[in-house]
């Protein structure tokens, strides 16, 4: 849904946004946990913590921080986010039905996100909401608060959120390897996933899972934001499945992929392709590499990623907690 209010058009906002986001090559998720003295001075210095909000002063500012955040590991993110004094919506507790789990931001866009859903860039307030993107002008806090109090009344808003991936179903994985568990939110595709249970507490249930997701926002007349990525992660079996934080090792090796679109401008076919870096990491967080961000015309991406994946939870008790796999989407 987009709508237009005095002289602000909603694709003249949505440049503000996000239109100019540099695509560049892959980098080593995690090459530094401190960030740089050069990224605090041409990334930072346009930043603003503004009542727990982000402020960024221009598109500019926005593009080259998620650039900079991309792929980059926990503990690089954390010291970021105290750099700027600030509590993101990556950081807060993961709750089902929350903001996280119902949008699926990458790691690195959440990060720049506070626990409300909100960002600015200059003077446009931009707030997420059951799967839009609402975006109040002039810093109108007292247009935003109306908004969430009913958001039927937010005149300028975009669809936003994890989207199914466009995929040939015939070379979809069998039961043999998704272990006869659900594909979780039907948006991504969690096709490769293992359940196991505790050496000596069969009702203690966990599953390793290794996806795809595909992140998506409507940009109007340019078609649609696309920010692919993959992630391995572990789940435990309560009255729902939720996230386990038990320290797992895990990585991707000689990962490739190739996302496929057509053209915002002509509808020509486009192409973005690389390599998976190699960047073993140790914790009980999940394992993210996020894909170039590509604009599509027709809002539908096709995907080829391939690559071996590889999952040990280290925690005493969890032998069965193992699982190596030569992935293909």
């Amino acid at each position: 849904m987009i709508k237009t209010i005095k002289k602000y058009s909603a694709n003249a906002l949505f440049i503000l946004a996000f239109s100019g986001i540099v695509i560049s090559g892959c980098k080593k998720s995690g090459e530094n946990s401190e960030p740089n003295e050069s990224i605090k001075d041409s990334k930072t210095e346009a930043i603003h913590n503004v009542n727990g909000r982000l402020q960024f002063a221009s598109t500019k500012a926005l593009n080259q921080t998620l650039e900079s955040l991309r792929n980059k590991e926990t503990d690089y993110l954390k010291n970021w986010e105290n750099q700027q004094g600030f509590k993101s919506l990556r950081s807060s507790p993961a709750e089902e039905g929350g903001l996280l789990s119902s949008f699926g931001f990458p790691q690195h866009y959440a990060a720049v996100i506070n626990e409300k859903g909100e960002y600015m860039v200059g003077d446009t307030i931009v707030w997420f909401n059951k799967g839009l993107k609402h975006m109040i002008p002039g810093n109108d806090e007292a247009k935003l608060a109306k908004v969430k109090q009913n958001p039927a009344t937010s005149e300028i808003s975009f669809q936003a959120g994890a989207t199914t991936l466009n995929r040939n179903l015939s070379t979809k994985s069998g039961s043999t390897i998704t272990m006869g568990v659900d594909l979780g939110n039907g948006n991504g595709d969690a096709r490769y996933q293992k359940e196991f249970r505790h050496d000596n507490d069969p009702g203690s249930i966990r599953k390793i899972i290794f996806e795809i997701q595909n992140y998506v926002e409507d940009a109007g007349k340019f078609g649609k934001l696309h920010m692919l990525y993959t992630r391995i992660k572990q789940e435990y079996k309560g009255s729902q499945w939720r996230p386990a934080g038990e320290t797992m090792e895990k990585w991707i090796s000689n990962g490739t992929y190739t996302i496929t679109y057509n053209s915002t401008f002509n509808n020509a076919l486009l192409y973005q392709s690389g390599s998976i870096p190699y960047a073993p990491q140790t914790d009980g967080n999940n394992l993210q590499y996020a894909f170039p961000t590509v604009y599509s015309a027709s809002g539908t991406i096709k995907a080829d990623v391939t690559g071996d994946y590889h999952a040990r939870v280290t925690v005493p008790g969890y032998s069965q907690g193992i699982w190596d796999v030569r992935a293909t989407w």
